[in-house]
């Protein structure tokens, strides 16, 4: 059995080894891309993940130590979380709530990647119809004149999730013809 979404005690039991084998979940495997992409560095690198779904912030979590990083995990309950953030060299944000991150959570020389999908929309009916508008967790125009480098939503993090499914999938394909 394939399971190309990565979420298997499989595939987590070779996420946690560390092994080259199995499948990573295709937005954590996007924002590893973009990082890898980009030539940001994760080794001795201090991260803090805004996050702690099993569907994106404990992988993240996993891949970004199994890449020689220091990670911090919280949520948006956590306690002083720009005590957390601010030091972080990169911020991986997915908390599902519009613009939680603003400018007294980052600093500069920081990279920061957006995971959240939020939709906005008006409060009425006739508000609603062509003006839904999608934003991510962090308050972009705010945050991104200080960071070294910021994903933006949409556009960012959501389109390599798409292409990192599909790299899933092909893979499953050319492992499952080789049987």
């Amino acid at each position: 059995v394939k399971d190309v979404d990565g979420l298997s005690a499989i595939n987590l039991q070779m996420a946690w080894q560390n092994s080259p084998n199995g499948f990573r979940p295709a937005t954590a495997r996007g924002v590893m891309t973009l990082l890898d992409y980009y030539k940001i560095p994760l080794r001795g690198r201090a991260v803090a993940i805004i996050g702690r779904s099993a569907l994106v912030g404990k992988h993240l979590a996993l891949a970004c130590l199994n890449a020689g990083a220091t990670v911090t995990v919280c949520h948006r309950e956590t306690k002083n979380l720009s005590a957390v953030t601010k030091p972080a060299d990169i911020l991986i944000v997915s908390a599902g709530s519009p613009g939680l991150i603003t400018r007294k959570y980052v600093r500069a020389n920081q990279t920061v990647i957006d995971v959240g999908i939020n939709v906005l929309s008006g409060q009425k009916l006739l508000e609603e119809v062509g003006k839904r508008k999608i934003v991510g967790d962090v308050a972009f125009a705010e945050v991104a004149p200080i960071v070294r480098a910021i994903s933006p939503v949409p556009g960012g993090v959501g389109p390599l999730t798409i292409a990192c499914l599909f790299e899933n999938l092909i893979e499953a394909y050319y492992q499952q013809a080789k049987k």
